[in-house]
């Protein structure tokens, strides 16, 4: 779990969108940052590793893109299913107080 995420109600209207693209390496960190959104969606834009297998094995929704970051990033958003979206890169890992900050902006 996240260091700041918990169950903080307003990240359950949030859906953070990741494009990847053989992004295995960094791809855990991220993931377990935004434990506890809403939803978490992966944009594969055709990883030879295991990118598709940790996104999986994580609980993110997965989808197949052709590569190329603008191209992913609005399939994510179109396949998005909450109110508010988060977009990261795929090594981005989220530092303490994210959730509470982006909890007291949704609650606005």
């Amino acid at each position: 779990m996240g260091a700041d995420c918990g169950s903080k109600a307003g990240l359950f209207d949030v859906s953070v969108v990741i494009p990847a693209l053989n992004a295995a390496r960094h791809l855990p960190a991220t993931l377990s940052a935004c434990d506890g959104v809403g939803e978490i969606v992966v944009v594969d834009g055709g990883s030879h590793d295991d990118t598709v297998t940790i996104a999986t094995r994580w609980g993110a929704r997965v989808i197949a893109s052709d590569p190329g970051r603008g191209i992913q990033l609005r399939r994510g958003a179109a396949a998005a299913q909450r109110e508010w979206l988060l977009f990261l890169h795929a090594d981005t890992v989220l530092g303490d107080g994210w959730s509470r900050a982006l909890s007291e902006f949704t609650a606005h």
